[in-house]
């Protein structure tokens, strides 16, 4: 072997393979990605409480889209509904009228369709 291969051997094994890159460099590179993922990684927090949901204000004015005197109103607070049962029921009597002006302006629709 020539001696000057021995001499960068050497210089190699005592440049490399020392305290600094065995450990310390290692653990730098550890604590750099830790901290970076700390800071660019996504964060979900959840919390459980025992809570209850009140409204900040009451509101006590229920109001019809319909122009029919209510007759009966059944609706009651944490009453169970289901799909059919009767809430609110209307007056009749004012339905026949629009019933019958309903039907009159179709007739006289499919009559300018057939003119």
């Amino acid at each position: 072997m020539k001696p000057e291969f021995l001499e960068s051997a050497e210089f190699y094994n005592r440049r490399y393979h020392n305290f600094s890159s065995r450990v310390i460099l290692p653990m730098s590179l550890l604590l750099v990605f830790l901290l970076g993922f700390a800071v660019f990684a996504e964060k979900e927090m959840s919390l459980s409480t025992r809570a209850t949901v009140e409204p900040s204000r009451i509101i006590v004015n229920i109001q019809s889209t319909s122009n029919q005197r209510i007759v009966g109103n059944y609706l009651e607070e944490n009453k169970l509904v289901k799909q059919g049962d009767l809430l609110v029921q209307y007056q009749q009597g004012a339905e026949a009228v629009q019933v019958e002006a309903y039907a009159s302006q179709l007739e006289m629709l499919k009559d300018q369709k057939s003119s």
